[in-house]
């Protein structure tokens, strides 16, 4: 794929700046778990179990959160779900630092469930902004980008925790996300095309079978066993 495609794409209105903006809004989504871990290790001085089930606990909120907030985003629009989502996960992650263990774990699991999920608004935003016949280097980039967040932050987030330390980087991360919902409220970029959003179709949720395929399912399974590859390394 040439780099003119890329090119063409980025020269559509509001794409350069939301694939920028979703980019560095997503950076402190690859080393959230790391930090909330070392935080117990390091420095609530506690064990190795203990930071796996913090670490489980903000996994488990990503997974349950992530596709709920979609759904919201699809009912109700951008604006309200990120003012509510963002406003608790920010609470959570400034409350983080001061909480005994349990009460740590618990809001280690609210951060994950109302983190606002980048990733897929980002390609939300693809599908809303760019024409269909110009997606594909549009997605290609997205997803380049995404693996370049993953090869920065966590090499940043362990620079910073071992010159600062966790609570300082667990408290930036919650400021960071903070200014990133504000911007986000702000712009308000859509999340459906024009011809999406004018045609007013009955919503039929199609079975598991007619979109699932062997195909996605192995494309799925690699793109997640490479994240979990990621963390351990």
């Amino acid at each position: 794929m040439s780099f003119r495609k890329y090119q063409k794409v980025l020269a559509i209105p509001r794409v350069l700046p939301a694939t920028l903006f979703m980019f560095v809004a997503g950076l402190p989504l690859t080393i959230m778990t790391l930090t909330l871990s070392l935080h117990v290790l390091n420095e609530m001085g506690r064990s190795y179990f203990d930071a796996g089930v913090v670490a489980t606990a903000t996994a488990l909120g990503f997974a349950v959160g992530s596709p709920l907030l979609g759904r919201k985003i699809d009912s109700h629009g951008l604006r309200p779900v990120v003012a509510v989502s963002g406003t608790i996960s920010t609470v959570a992650w400034l409350g983080l630092p001061l909480a005994s263990y349990p009460i740590y774990v618990c809001l280690a699991f609210i951060a994950g469930v109302f983190t606002v999920p980048t990733g897929s608004l980002a390609r939300q935003f693809v599908a809303s902004l760019v024409p269909e016949d110009q997606r594909r280097p549009a997605y290609s980039l997205n997803m380049m980008l995404m693996e370049l967040g993953f090869v920065i932050a966590p090499a940043t987030g362990i620079l910073l925790i071992t010159s600062y330390s966790a609570t300082a980087t667990i408290i930036g991360i919650g400021v960071w996300r903070a200014l990133s919902y504000i911007v986000l409220y702000k712009l308000n970029w859509p999340t459906r095309s024009l011809d999406e959003a004018a045609q007013k179709i009955q919503r039929v949720r199609p079975k598991l079978r007619t979109w699932m395929s062997g195909p996605l399912l192995s494309a799925i399974v690699c793109q997640r066993g490479g994240f979990v590859c990621a963390l351990r390394d």
